[in-house]
């Protein structure tokens, strides 16, 4: 999901960003032609998927083993009552959004969601959502959605449990699902593939599936945002060593990069190559560090800058802000979990071979 601002050469850029992937002041023309062609593309074949009507008499016969968990404000609610109509034979449905946000979209789809879920949850009938919302209003970004991720794990788990539930499925109805086939094989097994205790399958905050064995996990994430990542400590030198094998896993998955790591590691800046090449390079150092420092106990602010001096990052970005992407990154690593890259079901490749075969096709017409 990007959020674009007019740049100085009448072109487009991210806000804050530092990947060379997004300095599109230096990228050509012809990319991005091919970048808007791999978008359409994409986007193509997501509607003809949500607009074939068609639906396997097999889908029932299965054995569910996915939880979709909606959090959050259903957006593009035409789109995703078609996909979800696709996908809600073979799987449980859970949804915990706020009452005000539900009753915006129209009346049908909100009672073909009653029907359809089985369990459906609002945010302004929750007392402990309430009194926390409340408690910490004054924040400039409240973690609305990892409040209701919490919720949502304390209030289903027990029912995922009695329902032999493998795998939760937590993403946000607005996502463009570059290949909808792909993940709705995934969703009918269950991410069995991919997902399993310990290994998460993420793209940014957006979409991510873990196994229900890791559910607490991500349930006391959002206590840790207030806890860890808005403390004192952190905030005044926001390092910690990770283990340098999850990090190089984290390639392509959750952006681990956004977060500060050593200058001296991985320099001044770094773009998100660089960054993975920089950390396999001193491989050797970085695992000495997270051995050293895991085994001495925890250091205060002070002590680690002492240790680990000036720090970089990818995408510098205001500390003191919460941003989900760069913390919930770095909260999975911190506790063991392995990120896995999100091409496992975004395929890129696919798109492209698509493109290559039309551009192959008008070529012949030409010719012809």
């Amino acid at each position: 999901m990007f959020f674009f601002k007019t740049f100085k050469k009448k072109g487009w850029s991210v806000n804050y960003a530092y990947d060379e992937a997004y300095d599109l002041d230096k990228t050509l023309n012809f990319e991005l032609k091919y970048k808007k062609n791999i978008c359409k593309l994409s986007r193509d074949n997501y509607f003809f998927y949500i607009n074939n009507l068609q639906k396997e008499t097999s889908k029932k016969l299965l054995k569910r083993k996915t939880a979709l968990l909606i959090n959050g404000e259903i957006r593009n609610a035409d789109n995703f009552i078609k996909w979800i109509r696709k996908v809600e034979d073979y799987t449980y449905i859970y949804i915990y959004t706020d009452k005000s946000s539900f009753a915006k979209i129209d009346k049908d789809y909100r009672n073909y969601l009653e029907d359809i879920s089985d369990g459906l949850s609002f945010s302004e009938e929750d007392a402990f959502y309430q009194e926390n919302f409340k408690n910490k209003k004054n924040l400039i970004h409240f973690p609305h959605q990892w409040l209701k991720l919490r919720q949502s794990i304390y209030k289903w788990i027990k029912d995922w449990e009695t329902k032999e539930i493998s795998t939760i499925l937590r993403f946000r109805t607005d996502i463009s699902f570059l290949n909808p086939q792909i993940l709705e094989y995934q969703i009918r097994n269950g991410f069995s593939d991919l997902v399993y205790e310990g290994v998460t399958l993420g793209r940014s905050d957006l979409l991510f599936a873990f196994n229900i064995k890791d559910s607490k996990i991500f349930s006391e994430f959002y206590d840790s945002i207030f806890s860890f990542y808005l403390s004192d400590d952190w905030i005044k030198y926001p390092y910690t060593p990770l283990h340098p094998n999850l990090i190089i896993r984290s390639k392509g998955s959750m952006r681990l990069e956004w977060n500060n790591f050593p200058e001296k590691y991985i320099g001044f800046n770094p773009t998100k190559n660089q960054f993975y090449e920089r950390i396999s390079h001193h491989y050797e150092k970085f695992l000495t560090d997270y051995e050293n420092y895991s085994s001495s106990g925890e250091f205060n602010y002070k002590r680690r800058n002492i240790i680990f001096g000036n720090l970089s990052s990818v995408r510098n970005q205001d500390i003191k802000l919460i941003t989900s992407e760069r913390n919930l990154a770095h909260y999975l690593v911190r506790n063991g979990m392995k990120l896995s890259p999100h091409n496992h079901l975004f395929s890129g490749q696919i798109i492209r071979e698509k493109y290559r075969k039309i551009k192959f096709l008008r070529s012949l017409i030409k010719k012809i």
